[in-house]
Protein backbone atom coordinates (compact mmCIF):
# COMPACT_ATOMS: atom_id res chain seq x y z
CA UNK A 1 0.00 0.00 0.00
CA UNK A 2 0.86 3.36 -1.31
CA UNK A 3 -0.21 6.15 0.35
CA UNK A 4 0.15 10.30 0.46
CA UNK A 5 -2.47 12.44 2.99
CA UNK A 6 -4.93 12.69 1.34
CA UNK A 7 -4.85 8.76 1.58
CA UNK A 8 -7.81 6.82 3.62
CA UNK A 9 -7.82 3.87 5.85
CA UNK A 10 -10.29 1.88 8.24
CA UNK A 11 -10.26 3.11 11.69
CA UNK A 12 -12.06 0.89 14.10
CA UNK A 13 -13.50 2.87 17.24
CA UNK A 14 -16.03 1.23 19.84
CA UNK A 15 -17.02 -1.02 17.37
CA UNK A 16 -17.94 1.09 14.84
CA UNK A 17 -15.41 1.28 11.44
CA UNK A 18 -15.01 4.94 9.97
CA UNK A 19 -12.21 6.28 7.77
CA UNK A 20 -9.77 8.82 8.57
CA UNK A 21 -6.71 10.78 6.47
CA UNK A 22 -3.83 9.16 7.65
CA UNK A 23 -1.36 12.07 8.62
CA UNK A 24 -3.76 12.44 11.27
CA UNK A 25 -4.43 8.60 12.68
CA UNK A 26 -0.64 8.78 14.17
CA UNK A 27 -0.42 12.22 15.78
CA UNK A 28 -0.97 12.39 19.23
CA UNK A 29 -4.08 14.72 19.45
CA UNK A 30 -6.38 12.07 17.12
CA UNK A 31 -5.15 8.77 18.50
CA UNK A 32 -6.63 9.34 21.92
CA UNK A 33 -10.06 9.41 19.88
CA UNK A 34 -9.58 5.23 19.00
CA UNK A 35 -9.85 2.44 21.04
CA UNK A 36 -8.51 0.28 18.08
CA UNK A 37 -5.83 0.92 15.30
CA UNK A 38 -5.03 -1.92 12.58
CA UNK A 39 -2.51 -1.94 9.68
CA UNK A 40 -2.44 -4.08 7.10
CA UNK A 41 1.02 -6.20 6.37
CA UNK A 42 2.67 -4.08 4.07
CA UNK A 43 4.90 -1.35 3.26
CA UNK A 44 4.15 2.37 3.93
CA UNK A 45 5.90 5.32 1.93
CA UNK A 46 4.91 8.32 4.26
CA UNK A 47 5.35 11.79 2.90
CA UNK A 48 4.99 13.83 5.86
CA UNK A 49 3.75 16.59 4.06
CA UNK A 50 1.38 17.87 7.07
CA UNK A 51 2.74 19.28 10.16
CA UNK A 52 0.66 16.28 12.48
CA UNK A 53 2.43 13.74 10.77
CA UNK A 54 5.87 14.02 12.24
CA UNK A 55 4.06 12.10 15.28
CA UNK A 56 2.77 9.28 12.97
CA UNK A 57 2.80 6.68 16.17
CA UNK A 58 2.61 8.98 18.61
CA UNK A 59 -0.61 8.53 19.86
CA UNK A 60 -0.72 6.29 23.16
CA UNK A 61 -3.31 4.02 21.22
CA UNK A 62 -6.75 2.76 23.59
CA UNK A 63 -6.72 -0.27 22.53
CA UNK A 64 -5.32 -3.60 20.66
CA UNK A 65 -3.70 -1.45 18.22
CA UNK A 66 -1.12 -3.56 15.79
CA UNK A 67 1.32 -3.35 13.08
CA UNK A 68 2.57 -6.60 11.44
CA UNK A 69 5.38 -6.50 9.51
CA UNK A 70 5.29 -2.46 9.43
CA UNK A 71 8.17 -0.89 7.20
CA UNK A 72 8.52 2.73 7.01
CA UNK A 73 10.82 3.32 3.61
CA UNK A 74 11.15 7.57 3.71
CA UNK A 75 14.18 9.20 1.81
CA UNK A 76 12.54 12.18 2.75
CA UNK A 77 14.46 15.28 5.66
CA UNK A 78 11.84 14.39 8.26
CA UNK A 79 11.47 13.69 11.79
CA UNK A 80 9.96 10.35 12.98
CA UNK A 81 9.05 10.01 16.82
CA UNK A 82 7.58 8.47 19.80
CA UNK A 83 6.34 4.50 18.64
CA UNK A 84 4.77 4.44 22.02
CA UNK A 85 2.53 1.34 23.67
CA UNK A 86 1.26 0.51 20.13
CA UNK A 87 1.52 -3.29 20.19
CA UNK A 88 3.56 -3.42 17.34
CA UNK A 89 4.75 -6.39 15.79
CA UNK A 90 7.53 -6.73 13.84
CA UNK A 91 8.62 -3.60 12.83
CA UNK A 92 10.94 -2.61 10.35
CA UNK A 93 12.57 1.25 9.33
CA UNK A 94 14.34 1.56 6.25
CA UNK A 95 16.40 4.45 4.26
CA UNK A 96 14.87 6.26 7.58
CA UNK A 97 16.63 9.94 7.19
CA UNK A 98 16.11 10.99 10.93
CA UNK A 99 16.91 15.07 11.97
CA UNK A 100 15.75 17.17 14.65
CA UNK A 101 14.28 14.73 17.03
CA UNK A 102 14.80 11.28 18.22
CA UNK A 103 12.72 7.84 18.17
CA UNK A 104 11.26 5.95 21.50
CA UNK A 105 8.80 2.95 21.85
CA UNK A 106 7.55 0.78 24.48
CA UNK A 107 5.85 -2.02 24.37
CA UNK A 108 2.29 -2.17 25.56
CA UNK A 109 1.64 -1.64 28.79
CA UNK A 110 -2.15 -3.60 29.19
CA UNK A 111 -3.10 -7.09 29.51
CA UNK A 112 -4.81 -8.28 26.32
CA UNK A 113 -2.18 -6.34 23.68
CA UNK A 114 -0.67 -7.88 21.22
CA UNK A 115 3.14 -8.38 22.34
CA UNK A 116 5.96 -7.33 19.83
CA UNK A 117 8.36 -9.87 18.65
CA UNK A 118 11.03 -7.59 16.64
CA UNK A 119 11.80 -3.87 16.18
CA UNK A 120 14.96 -2.95 13.52
CA UNK A 121 16.45 -0.24 11.72
CA UNK A 122 18.05 -1.91 9.10
CA UNK A 123 20.32 -0.38 6.27
CA UNK A 124 18.95 3.47 6.79
CA UNK A 125 20.66 6.99 6.69
CA UNK A 126 20.21 8.65 10.55
CA UNK A 127 21.30 11.95 10.72
CA UNK A 128 20.66 14.35 13.56
CA UNK A 129 21.17 17.59 14.18
CA UNK A 130 23.68 19.75 17.31
CA UNK A 131 20.12 20.28 18.95
CA UNK A 132 18.43 17.26 19.44
CA UNK A 133 14.87 17.27 21.57
CA UNK A 134 16.29 14.62 23.68
CA UNK A 135 19.35 13.14 25.03
CA UNK A 136 18.17 9.76 23.83
CA UNK A 137 18.15 9.87 20.37
CA UNK A 138 17.03 6.25 19.89
CA UNK A 139 15.16 5.12 23.58
CA UNK A 140 14.56 1.73 23.18
CA UNK A 141 12.50 0.92 26.64
CA UNK A 142 10.24 -1.98 26.96
CA UNK A 143 8.24 -3.95 29.22
CA UNK A 144 4.82 -6.10 29.90
CA UNK A 145 2.76 -7.20 31.88
CA UNK A 146 3.56 -10.75 30.76
CA UNK A 147 7.08 -10.17 30.81
CA UNK A 148 7.24 -10.60 26.68
CA UNK A 149 10.23 -8.67 25.79
CA UNK A 150 10.66 -8.05 21.95
CA UNK A 151 14.14 -8.11 19.97
CA UNK A 152 15.78 -4.96 18.73
CA UNK A 153 17.80 -5.67 15.60
CA UNK A 154 20.06 -2.00 14.06
CA UNK A 155 21.95 -3.51 11.41
CA UNK A 156 24.20 -1.78 8.50
CA UNK A 157 22.91 1.70 9.47
CA UNK A 158 25.21 4.62 8.92
CA UNK A 159 24.72 7.96 10.31
CA UNK A 160 26.01 11.45 11.71
CA UNK A 161 24.77 12.67 15.15
CA UNK A 162 25.16 15.53 16.73
CA UNK A 163 25.41 16.32 20.57
CA UNK A 164 23.73 13.46 22.78
CA UNK A 165 23.77 11.84 25.66
CA UNK A 166 23.32 8.78 24.14
CA UNK A 167 22.81 7.75 20.76
CA UNK A 168 21.13 4.09 21.38
CA UNK A 169 19.76 3.60 24.48
CA UNK A 170 18.34 -0.24 24.56
CA UNK A 171 16.64 -0.97 27.99
CA UNK A 172 15.34 -4.33 29.24
CA UNK A 173 14.40 -5.78 25.39
CA UNK A 174 15.08 -9.59 24.96
CA UNK A 175 18.05 -9.29 22.41
CA UNK A 176 19.78 -7.00 20.96
CA UNK A 177 21.49 -7.12 17.33
CA UNK A 178 23.82 -4.00 16.82
CA UNK A 179 26.02 -4.90 14.05
CA UNK A 180 27.56 -3.16 10.63
CA UNK A 181 26.88 -0.10 11.56
CA UNK A 182 29.21 3.17 11.16
CA UNK A 183 28.56 6.48 13.21
CA UNK A 184 29.96 9.75 13.69
CA UNK A 185 29.23 12.17 15.87
CA UNK A 186 29.74 16.02 15.27
CA UNK A 187 29.28 17.16 19.12
CA UNK A 188 30.20 15.61 22.56
CA UNK A 189 28.53 12.48 23.47
CA UNK A 190 28.57 10.42 26.78
CA UNK A 191 27.47 6.86 25.79
CA UNK A 192 27.03 6.04 22.01
CA UNK A 193 25.97 2.84 23.01
CA UNK A 194 24.30 1.79 26.08
CA UNK A 195 22.33 -1.21 27.09
CA UNK A 196 20.96 -2.14 30.43
CA UNK A 197 17.91 -3.94 32.03
CA UNK A 198 18.11 -1.88 35.01
CA UNK A 199 14.81 -0.08 34.18
CA UNK A 200 12.43 -2.82 34.45
CA UNK A 201 9.63 -2.26 36.75
CA UNK A 202 9.10 -4.15 39.62
CA UNK A 203 5.84 -4.78 39.17
CA UNK A 204 6.06 -6.94 36.61
CA UNK A 205 5.73 -10.80 36.85
CA UNK A 206 7.93 -13.20 35.75
CA UNK A 207 9.71 -10.24 33.65
CA UNK A 208 12.89 -11.92 32.07
CA UNK A 209 16.47 -11.00 32.42
CA UNK A 210 18.99 -11.52 29.19
CA UNK A 211 20.32 -14.00 30.74
CA UNK A 212 16.98 -16.08 30.49
CA UNK A 213 16.71 -16.04 27.22
CA UNK A 214 17.70 -13.35 24.21
CA UNK A 215 20.96 -12.47 22.43
CA UNK A 216 23.58 -9.61 23.07
CA UNK A 217 25.79 -9.16 19.60
CA UNK A 218 27.63 -5.70 19.49
CA UNK A 219 30.03 -6.29 16.66
CA UNK A 220 31.40 -5.11 13.75
CA UNK A 221 30.83 -1.04 14.31
CA UNK A 222 32.40 1.53 13.75
CA UNK A 223 32.19 4.33 16.52
CA UNK A 224 33.82 7.79 15.99
CA UNK A 225 33.81 10.46 18.66
CA UNK A 226 37.15 11.97 17.51
CA UNK A 227 35.66 15.45 17.04
CA UNK A 228 34.69 16.40 20.68
CA UNK A 229 35.14 12.78 22.34
CA UNK A 230 32.56 10.31 23.96
CA UNK A 231 33.06 9.50 27.47
CA UNK A 232 31.79 5.68 26.72
CA UNK A 233 31.71 3.88 23.77
CA UNK A 234 29.77 0.71 24.41
CA UNK A 235 28.57 0.57 28.02
CA UNK A 236 26.91 -2.10 29.72
CA UNK A 237 25.06 -1.02 33.27
CA UNK A 238 25.00 -3.15 35.93
CA UNK A 239 21.09 -3.99 37.30
CA UNK A 240 19.48 -5.62 40.53
CA UNK A 241 16.94 -6.91 38.01
CA UNK A 242 19.13 -9.75 37.28
CA UNK A 243 22.29 -10.37 34.90
CA UNK A 244 23.61 -10.51 31.32
CA UNK A 245 25.38 -13.13 30.11
CA UNK A 246 26.67 -14.72 27.19
CA UNK A 247 27.24 -11.22 25.60
CA UNK A 248 29.82 -10.53 22.65
CA UNK A 249 31.50 -7.49 21.98
CA UNK A 250 33.92 -8.18 18.36
CA UNK A 251 35.15 -6.71 15.69
CA UNK A 252 34.21 -2.99 16.86
CA UNK A 253 36.56 -0.20 16.05
CA UNK A 254 36.24 3.03 18.50
CA UNK A 255 37.74 6.42 17.84
CA UNK A 256 38.00 9.27 20.36
CA UNK A 257 36.95 7.34 23.70
CA UNK A 258 37.53 10.02 27.12
CA UNK A 259 37.01 7.17 29.37
CA UNK A 260 35.99 3.80 28.40
CA UNK A 261 36.20 2.24 25.46
CA UNK A 262 34.33 -0.78 26.05
CA UNK A 263 32.71 -0.83 30.03
CA UNK A 264 30.80 -3.22 31.68
CA UNK A 265 29.91 -1.07 34.95
CA UNK A 266 28.89 -2.51 38.43
CA UNK A 267 28.58 1.07 39.59
CA UNK A 268 31.10 1.10 42.84
CA UNK A 269 29.61 4.43 44.34
CA UNK A 270 25.80 3.65 44.03
CA UNK A 271 24.14 1.62 46.89
CA UNK A 272 20.90 1.49 44.20
CA UNK A 273 22.38 0.31 41.48
CA UNK A 274 24.94 -2.59 43.66
CA UNK A 275 25.20 -5.53 41.57
CA UNK A 276 25.45 -7.71 44.92
CA UNK A 277 22.16 -8.55 45.87
CA UNK A 278 22.91 -9.38 49.45
CA UNK A 279 25.97 -11.05 51.65
CA UNK A 280 26.36 -12.32 54.79
CA UNK A 281 26.79 -15.88 56.85
CA UNK A 282 24.60 -19.10 56.28
CA UNK A 283 22.76 -21.06 59.22
CA UNK A 284 22.78 -23.86 57.52
CA UNK A 285 23.72 -26.25 54.63
CA UNK A 286 22.54 -29.33 53.09
CA UNK A 287 21.85 -31.59 49.98
CA UNK A 288 18.82 -32.13 48.69
CA UNK A 289 17.47 -35.46 46.80
CA UNK A 290 19.24 -34.88 43.57
CA UNK A 291 22.41 -34.12 45.22
CA UNK A 292 22.47 -30.29 44.68
CA UNK A 293 23.49 -27.68 47.80
CA UNK A 294 20.70 -26.08 49.37
CA UNK A 295 21.76 -23.31 51.93
CA UNK A 296 19.89 -21.17 54.28
CA UNK A 297 20.41 -17.55 54.88
CA UNK A 298 21.85 -16.82 58.28
CA UNK A 299 23.17 -12.97 58.84
CA UNK A 300 22.91 -12.44 55.20
CA UNK A 301 22.02 -8.98 54.75
CA UNK A 302 20.92 -6.31 51.27
CA UNK A 303 21.70 -3.17 50.57
CA UNK A 304 18.95 -0.74 50.79
CA UNK A 305 18.76 2.70 49.86
CA UNK A 306 20.90 4.71 52.71
CA UNK A 307 20.31 1.55 54.77
CA UNK A 308 20.57 -1.91 55.37
CA UNK A 309 18.32 -4.68 56.85
CA UNK A 310 18.14 -8.46 57.39
CA UNK A 311 17.66 -10.22 53.51
CA UNK A 312 15.23 -13.05 53.32
CA UNK A 313 14.25 -15.53 50.93
CA UNK A 314 10.96 -14.54 51.64
CA UNK A 315 11.02 -10.83 50.50
CA UNK A 316 11.36 -11.67 46.47
CA UNK A 317 10.44 -14.22 43.79
CA UNK A 318 13.41 -14.06 41.45
CA UNK A 319 16.37 -15.79 42.96
CA UNK A 320 16.95 -17.89 40.11
CA UNK A 321 17.84 -14.92 38.03
CA UNK A 322 21.38 -14.81 40.09
CA UNK A 323 24.30 -15.83 40.52
CA UNK A 324 25.59 -17.79 44.35
CA UNK A 325 29.04 -16.88 45.35
CA UNK A 326 31.49 -18.02 48.02
CA UNK A 327 33.59 -15.10 48.82
CA UNK A 328 35.87 -16.37 51.90
CA UNK A 329 36.50 -18.53 54.30
CA UNK A 330 33.70 -20.80 52.90
CA UNK A 331 35.71 -23.87 52.38
CA UNK A 332 35.03 -23.40 48.22
CA UNK A 333 36.09 -19.74 47.81
CA UNK A 334 36.27 -18.97 44.27
CA UNK A 335 32.94 -21.12 43.83
CA UNK A 336 30.09 -19.29 41.50
CA UNK A 337 26.85 -21.22 41.35
CA UNK A 338 23.61 -20.61 39.28
CA UNK A 339 20.62 -20.66 41.66
CA UNK A 340 18.22 -23.38 40.97
CA UNK A 341 15.12 -22.84 43.06
CA UNK A 342 14.28 -21.01 45.77
CA UNK A 343 11.91 -22.06 49.36
CA UNK A 344 10.12 -19.39 50.80
CA UNK A 345 9.39 -21.59 53.52
CA UNK A 346 13.07 -22.37 54.76
CA UNK A 347 13.88 -19.14 54.34
CA UNK A 348 16.48 -21.26 51.38
CA UNK A 349 18.23 -21.84 47.82
CA UNK A 350 18.43 -24.70 46.05
CA UNK A 351 22.48 -24.26 43.87
CA UNK A 352 22.70 -26.01 40.68
CA UNK A 353 25.90 -27.09 42.05
CA UNK A 354 26.52 -31.16 43.29
CA UNK A 355 29.06 -30.55 46.20
CA UNK A 356 28.92 -32.19 49.70
CA UNK A 357 27.12 -30.07 52.21
CA UNK A 358 29.62 -30.99 55.12
CA UNK A 359 32.20 -29.04 52.98
CA UNK A 360 31.00 -25.78 53.20
CA UNK A 361 32.09 -23.56 56.49
CA UNK A 362 28.86 -21.87 57.38
CA UNK A 363 30.82 -19.01 59.29
CA UNK A 364 32.39 -17.64 55.97
CA UNK A 365 31.04 -14.81 53.77
CA UNK A 366 28.88 -15.70 51.03
CA UNK A 367 26.78 -13.51 48.36
CA UNK A 368 24.42 -13.60 45.89
CA UNK A 369 25.35 -11.44 42.66
CA UNK A 370 23.90 -9.84 39.63
CA UNK A 371 26.43 -8.39 36.86
CA UNK A 372 27.92 -9.97 33.92
CA UNK A 373 29.06 -13.72 33.31
CA UNK A 374 30.56 -15.60 30.18
CA UNK A 375 30.83 -12.72 28.21
CA UNK A 376 33.35 -12.31 24.98
CA UNK A 377 35.28 -8.96 23.99
CA UNK A 378 37.89 -9.76 20.85
CA UNK A 379 39.17 -8.24 18.25
CA UNK A 380 37.97 -4.60 18.89
CA UNK A 381 40.36 -1.31 18.39
CA UNK A 382 40.07 1.18 20.96
CA UNK A 383 41.26 4.30 19.99
CA UNK A 384 41.44 7.24 22.81
CA UNK A 385 41.86 10.89 23.50
CA UNK A 386 43.50 11.87 26.98
CA UNK A 387 41.29 14.97 26.83
CA UNK A 388 41.66 17.51 29.63
CA UNK A 389 42.73 14.85 32.41
CA UNK A 390 44.86 12.09 31.12
CA UNK A 391 44.84 10.38 34.90
CA UNK A 392 41.82 8.66 33.77
CA UNK A 393 40.36 6.58 31.25
CA UNK A 394 40.81 2.89 30.01
CA UNK A 395 40.44 0.88 26.79
CA UNK A 396 38.37 -2.21 28.41
CA UNK A 397 36.57 -2.10 31.70
CA UNK A 398 35.71 -4.76 33.88
CA UNK A 399 34.03 -3.08 36.94
CA UNK A 400 32.48 -5.22 39.57
CA UNK A 401 30.65 -8.90 38.99
CA UNK A 402 32.44 -9.61 35.64
CA UNK A 403 32.80 -13.69 35.59
CA UNK A 404 34.07 -15.88 33.10
CA UNK A 405 34.75 -13.02 30.78
CA UNK A 406 36.97 -13.91 27.45
CA UNK A 407 39.04 -10.60 26.07
CA UNK A 408 41.04 -11.46 23.69
CA UNK A 409 43.32 -10.01 21.03
CA UNK A 410 41.94 -6.66 21.26
CA UNK A 411 44.27 -3.27 20.98
CA UNK A 412 43.78 -0.59 22.77
CA UNK A 413 45.61 2.73 21.80
CA UNK A 414 46.07 6.44 23.24
CA UNK A 415 44.27 5.39 26.55
CA UNK A 416 45.51 6.25 29.91
CA UNK A 417 45.17 2.71 30.74
CA UNK A 418 44.73 -0.52 28.65
CA UNK A 419 42.59 -2.78 30.35
CA UNK A 420 40.99 -3.06 34.18
CA UNK A 421 39.35 -6.34 36.02
CA UNK A 422 38.35 -5.04 39.31
CA UNK A 423 36.24 -6.72 42.31
CA UNK A 424 36.30 -5.63 45.51
CA UNK A 425 34.32 -4.43 49.01
CA UNK A 426 31.71 -2.19 47.52
CA UNK A 427 30.71 0.63 50.04
CA UNK A 428 32.49 -1.13 52.72
CA UNK A 429 29.72 -3.77 52.68
CA UNK A 430 29.10 -5.54 49.61
CA UNK A 431 31.24 -8.52 48.46
CA UNK A 432 31.81 -8.15 44.49
CA UNK A 433 33.69 -10.05 42.50
CA UNK A 434 35.86 -10.47 39.01
CA UNK A 435 36.46 -14.30 38.63
CA UNK A 436 37.75 -16.84 35.93
CA UNK A 437 38.56 -14.19 33.44
CA UNK A 438 40.59 -14.86 30.87
CA UNK A 439 42.88 -11.70 29.29
CA UNK A 440 45.11 -12.74 26.62
CA UNK A 441 46.54 -11.53 23.15
CA UNK A 442 45.79 -8.18 23.64
CA UNK A 443 48.06 -4.98 22.04
CA UNK A 444 48.62 -2.14 24.35
CA UNK A 445 49.80 0.55 22.54
CA UNK A 446 50.88 4.19 23.99
CA UNK A 447 49.15 4.12 27.68
CA UNK A 448 49.72 7.07 29.36
CA UNK A 449 49.71 5.59 32.50
CA UNK A 450 52.19 2.98 34.04
CA UNK A 451 49.34 0.84 35.19
CA UNK A 452 48.75 -0.44 32.05
CA UNK A 453 47.12 -3.84 32.79
CA UNK A 454 45.33 -4.43 36.11
CA UNK A 455 43.86 -7.20 37.63
CA UNK A 456 42.72 -6.24 40.89
CA UNK A 457 40.86 -6.91 44.11
CA UNK A 458 39.80 -3.12 45.24
CA UNK A 459 38.14 -0.85 48.17
CA UNK A 460 40.18 -2.80 50.77
CA UNK A 461 38.45 -6.02 50.13
CA UNK A 462 39.99 -8.58 52.35
CA UNK A 463 38.45 -11.29 50.16
CA UNK A 464 40.36 -12.53 47.13
CA UNK A 465 39.90 -12.39 43.58
CA UNK A 466 40.03 -16.19 42.12
CA UNK A 467 41.17 -17.66 38.99
CA UNK A 468 42.07 -15.01 36.31
CA UNK A 469 44.31 -15.90 33.56
CA UNK A 470 46.78 -13.52 32.24
CA UNK A 471 48.82 -14.56 29.33
CA UNK A 472 50.20 -14.14 25.69
CA UNK A 473 49.83 -10.04 26.17
CA UNK A 474 51.89 -7.00 24.33
CA UNK A 475 52.58 -4.00 26.38
CA UNK A 476 54.57 -0.94 24.64
CA UNK A 477 54.60 0.69 27.93
CA UNK A 478 53.98 -0.07 31.43
CA UNK A 479 53.09 -2.26 34.04
CA UNK A 480 50.79 -5.48 34.82
CA UNK A 481 49.89 -5.09 37.94
CA UNK A 482 47.65 -8.59 40.10
CA UNK A 483 46.97 -7.43 43.32
CA UNK A 484 44.94 -9.71 45.62
CA UNK A 485 44.30 -12.56 43.51
CA UNK A 486 44.51 -16.56 44.03
CA UNK A 487 44.44 -19.56 41.70
CA UNK A 488 45.53 -17.16 38.98
CA UNK A 489 47.56 -18.35 35.93
CA UNK A 490 50.09 -15.73 34.41
CA UNK A 491 52.48 -16.42 31.72
CA UNK A 492 53.83 -14.85 28.57
CA UNK A 493 53.43 -11.64 28.59
CA UNK A 494 55.75 -9.22 27.60
CA UNK A 495 56.07 -5.51 28.29
CA UNK A 496 58.65 -3.10 26.85
CA UNK A 497 59.31 -0.70 29.43
CA UNK A 498 57.27 -2.00 32.55
CA UNK A 499 57.75 -4.78 34.91
CA UNK A 500 55.05 -7.58 36.22
CA UNK A 501 54.32 -6.47 39.88
CA UNK A 502 52.28 -9.18 42.25
CA UNK A 503 50.71 -8.02 45.69
CA UNK A 504 49.20 -9.82 48.03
Amino acid sequence: MRYNSDTMVDVSSYGTTTQSIVDAIGAAKSTNRHKDLFFSPGTYYCDYSLSDAVNMFGGRFLGSSRMDTFVVNNRENVSLANIINCGAVDISLKNIRLTSNYLTMQAPLHPGWPVPRKFSIVGCELLTDDNPSSTYLFNFSFDSPRGDIPAVEIIDNVGTFGQCYSAFNLRWIRGVIFSGNSFKFTGKVSHPVAISPQWAPDSISGAKSFDDNGKIDVSNNVIDASLFGAITGIFFSASRYGVISGAVVANNKLYGIDEEGIAFDGYGNDEGLCPTICTGTLSAATNDAAGRLVVTFGSMQHVLVSGIDQCLVSGRDDWHKFRFSFNRATGQDGLIARIHSFDHLTNSLILDIPIAANTVSLSGIFSVQAGFYNCDISHNEIFGSYGADPTYGVGISLWLNCCGFSVKNNLVSGMSKGINVCGGLMLSLWETIAWHNEISGNNLMGIYNTEALAVKGIYGSQSYQYGNKVHDNYLQSGDIVMQKQKDFIFHDNYSKTGVAKFTP
